[in-house]
């Protein structure tokens, strides 16, 4: 009775309708929004960047258009302190990915943001989803493995060419790490590719690895 009374005073509302919410089953999404979520389809993303770039395997949880109320998922992840969020979505990743056969135990390395970025965010939401992944897939964290050069420029209002650009050279790879031969990247939404692309260059530069792909979003 008091959790109905909690939710009563403090209600939730769905992230993509706004509707109110009840009881754990129901967390960040109405019944309706979550069973019409837009989840990919076959390897739009393997597709993608395997024509780009020496990428092994390559998945995306689900298909990002600009102004649809899915759209407010990665608001909330990236612009709105929605930590437990991209927490959850991670996991949703994850069991997606065991469905699909991809094996536990793997290891997983977030694309870093910078660390001013970080600080006054709170957190760095690929960092967050990839421990949703591991945490459903039993897979291995690998957090300080990338970091990412506080000489930058967002690349949000960036287009497709100028993205490539700004990502070239501000990626870096600590040395010396011990590592399986399979790495798997994480990111919130891949556009242009160019910061997957930038980081897959530095690690096989400095490790005889092969890099894998997974995603939130995806939107070519």
């Amino acid at each position: 009775m008091s959790i109905d009374l909690l939710s009563l005073l403090m209600p939730r509302y769905c992230v993509v309708c706004n509707q109110v919410v009840w009881g754990d089953h129901e967390r960040f999404f109405c019944l309706s929004c979550y069973s019409s979520m837009p989840f990919s389809r076959g390897g739009r993303l393997e597709e993608y960047l395997g024509k780009r770039m020496d990428i092994s395997r390559a998945f995306s949880l689900l298909e990002y258009t600009k102004g649809s109320g899915y759209a407010e998922v990665f608001k909330e992840i990236k612009y709105r302190d929605n930590a437990e969020l991209a927490l959850f979505m991670g996991r949703l990743m994850g069991y997606k990915l065991l469905s699909l056969g991809w094996p536990r135990g793997l290891t997983f390395v977030p694309i870093p943001m910078t660390r001013w970025k970080k600080l006054r965010r709170g957190y760095n939401q690929a960092e967050l989803l990839a421990k949703g992944v591991a945490q459903v897939m039993g897979g291995k964290l690998e957090l300080n493995l990338l970091t990412k050069s506080s000489n930058t420029v967002s690349q949000t209002l960036m287009g497709r060419w100028e993205r490539w650009l700004n990502s070239k050279g501000i990626y870096m790879v600590k040395e010396g790490a011990d590592l399986e031969q399979k790495l798997v990247l994480v990111d919130d939404i891949v556009t242009t590719g160019a910061t997957i692309d930038s980081c897959r260059m530095m690690l096989q530069r400095h490790y005889d690895v092969k890099v894998w792909v997974v995603s939130l979003g995806f939107t070519p």
